[in-house]
């Protein structure tokens, strides 16, 4: 090839024809380890977003604005809170798959029940709520079984303590995010592991 002459330069056009899609889910079944592993890593990266939305949200909140602007702030937080309750049961349903294939990882315990609870308060808020105002409502099902586990915990309320900040007054977000670095890195750990293996 003649180095002298300049390159020629093309300029390619693609149109896309039809609907475009983005699935999670592959066309061929994984490997069950691979599978549990890239769901805890999901999970473990969805609770981290959820965490930074939920800050965000809580920062609105309390800016100047009208009260309009503040009640949707409000709502906002709310919304985040209530997704963090979902991130966070999935995370913990990944979390306990995962230990099959990694026994060395878990949540504590009383987090992933009180992950589960919560998951199912917030979202039978209709059907639930009552009972947390009213102690002449019976609490039923996932209402009954948080107040007897956790008796000071307090749905659809984020504590805020010197130190951290407490989703249901039962689970630690701070503590709760250390234990997922932990897991994540142990994760990690495993796929080099079987990448150098093979």
């Amino acid at each position: 090839m003649d180095q002298s002459k300049k390159p020629e330069l093309r300029t390619v056009e693609l149109r896309i024809v039809g609907p475009v899609t983005r699935s999670t889910t592959p066309a061929t079944t994984p490997a069950p380890r691979d599978e549990a592993f890239e769901d805890a890593l999901h999970w473990i990266w969805s609770w981290r977003v959820q965490i930074h939305r939920l800050q965000e949200s809580f920062e609105l909140e309390w800016k100047d604005g009208s009260p309009l602007e503040r009640r949707r702030a409000a709502s906002r937080f709310s919304y985040d809170e209530h997704i963090l309750t979902v991130v966070g049961w999935n995370l913990a349903r990944a979390v306990q798959r995962t230990q099959s294939f990694l026994s060395t990882i878990s949540l504590p315990p009383k987090e992933a029940e009180a992950l589960r609870l919560l998951r199912h308060l917030y979202e039978h808020w209709d059907e639930q709520r009552e009972a947390f105002r009213s102690s002449s409502v019976p609490k039923v099902q996932a209402a009954k079984a948080f107040a007897a586990q956790f008796p000071d915990g307090k749905p659809w309320t984020m504590v805020f303590d010197k130190d951290d900040w407490i989703l249901g007054g039962v689970v630690r977000l701070n503590d709760l995010t250390h234990v997922l670095t932990a897991i994540e890195a142990a994760i990690f750990d495993a796929q080099a592991k079987q990448a150098n293996d093979t």
